[in-house]
This record gives structure tokens, C-alpha cells and sequence, in this order.
């Protein structure tokens, strides 16, 4: 099987989404334009990583993250990482359950 190069995925690994069934997209880091502003995939993949190692996988388009957050589906925007230096968008998990890959 040929695989297209290009296509271009952004892939991101989260233990705290469990708890909280939150979703955190970046979208700015040391006062530029990061992650979902800058990103050239047009697919994202979002792992929920679970106490017992195990996960839950969302595949969504970029185009879809971007019309959630047009239309304000997100709880907040926020800072955070290292030294609050980068700021998310913060969404209830709810909003991506439509996107999830069962495996």
C-alpha cells in the first residue's frame, strides 16, 4: 500500500484529559503563534492516556478544530506548560467524542 506524503498529522499525548475530560489546544507559545495557528497538518491525533497505560485516540481534522473554536466551543483560553509560557484553548471533551477511534 502507497501512502500519500502528503498528508501531514499532528499528534498529541495527554495524561491529565482523564481526569479532567478536558482538551487543551495551543495555539500561542512565548508570544507567537503556535500549534493549532501554525500547524501544517490537516489531521490531528489526540491520545488520552489512562492510568492503566491504555488510551483513547481522536482523529479530527484541523479544519474542524478551527470551526470549533470560530464558533467559541471551547471553555477558555488559558496559560500553561513550561513557565505558563504557551496558551491553550480548553475544550470538555464532549466536543471531540464524535471523533473518537475505537480500537
Amino acid at each position: 500500500m502507497l501512502l500519500d506524503d502528503s498528508i501531514k498529522i499532528e499528534v498529541k499525548a495527554d495524561r491529565m484529559t482523564y481526569k479532567t475530560n478536558n482538551i487543551c489546544i495551543e495555539y500561542e507559545c512565548n508570544n507567537k503563534p503556535s500549534g493549532i495557528s501554525r500547524t501544517e497538518a490537516s489531521i490531528y491525533c489526540y491520545y488520552v492516556v489512562k492510568p492503566d497505560m491504555g488510551y483513547d485516540l481522536y482523529k479530527i481534522s484541523i479544519e474542524d478544530i478551527k470551526a470549533m473554536i470560530t464558533n467559541n466551543l471551547y471553555k477558555r483560553s488559558m496559560n500553561g506548560g513550561d513557565g505558563w509560557r504557551s496558551k491553550f484553548y480548553l475544550f470538555d471533551i464532549s466536543h471531540f467524542r464524535k471523533y473518537q477511534i475505537i480500537i
